[in-house]
């Protein structure tokens, strides 16, 4: 056998598996989806983005939101009972602030007077991921 091939053979699962999908990637960018969407509620908040700015942020963000899930879809049919388990004690913590953080900004944002209609339905039909 050629020197070369077994290079090949022995590198190909590092070159495969670093340029896919992966449950852990899926996870962080479920959690970098959820900052994005506290960041520009908190902009509204504060009265550097106006309401209608942030609501076609919002339903252009989605299409993010959109890939998301159908990674998710099929990404969750590989995953193990352990792998689950294992990115759940990983990430748990990480998740449950980012969602904090969505619903203080939520709170932030009814209490500060700039929500709109139109913004209240961006929000309101924002995928859970």
């Amino acid at each position: 056998m050629n020197i070369r091939l077994i290079l090949i053979l022995l590198l190909s699962p590092f070159l495969f598996t670093s340029c896919g999908d992966s449950n852990e990637k899926l996870i962080k960018d479920q959690i970098e989806y959820i900052d994005d969407m506290t960041e520009i509620l908190n902009k509204v908040s504060d009265g550097s983005l106006s309401s209608s700015e942030a609501a076609e942020k919002i339903k252009a963000h989605g299409k993010k939101g959109d890939e998301i899930m159908k990674r998710k879809e099929k990404l969750l049919k590989e995953m193990t009972p352990e792998l689950e388990a294992e990115l759940k004690k990983k990430y748990e913590e990480k998740t449950k602030q980012s969602v904090e953080k969505f619903m203080e900004a939520v709170i932030k944002l009814g209490q500060s007077g700039r929500a709109t209609k139109e913004l209240s339905d961006a929000i309101e039909n924002m995928k859970e991921y």
